[in-house]
């Protein structure tokens, strides 16, 4: 990472780059969303390096997960940007059903709504 120009942050799992707005991280494993460990991963393949990267909907659930159990304003917006951004392309059946199996069906269908409002503005 540091050959690509990324520094380590202070927690050592994420990297910054100075021309790159979001963070890179390397969460330790295993891999989970609620208790449930991750079953399935997008695969990547950058100059012959394959990367593994969570599924959108993973990311959004872990999203309104902590948006929901910590109070938490800041990541219920993430979920709203994530969402928003790749609105086109989610899996709205499985985020329902595994919105539904943790808890967080409202926050979910409360976050869908408004942004659901804001594709339909555009």
């Amino acid at each position: 990472m540091k050959e690509l120009g990324f520094e380590r942050f202070e927690d050592y799992r994420h990297w910054l780059h100075p021309d790159i707005p979001v963070p890179v991280e390397f969460p330790p494993g295993p891999l989970q969303v609620g208790h449930l460990l991750i079953q399935e991963v997008n695969e990547i393949e950058v100059e012959k390096i394959k990367l593994k990267i969570l599924k959108v909907e993973d990311i959004l659930l872990d999203r309104l997960i902590m948006a929901q159990e910590w109070k938490d304003l800041q990541t219920q917006i993430q979920a709203e940007m994530l969402m928003y951004a790749h609105y086109a392309e989610i899996d709205w059946a499985y985020v329902h059903q595994k919105s539904s199996q943790f808890g967080i069906l409202k926050q979910f269908q409360k976050v869908q709504r408004r942004v659901k409002q804001r594709v339909k503005g555009k």
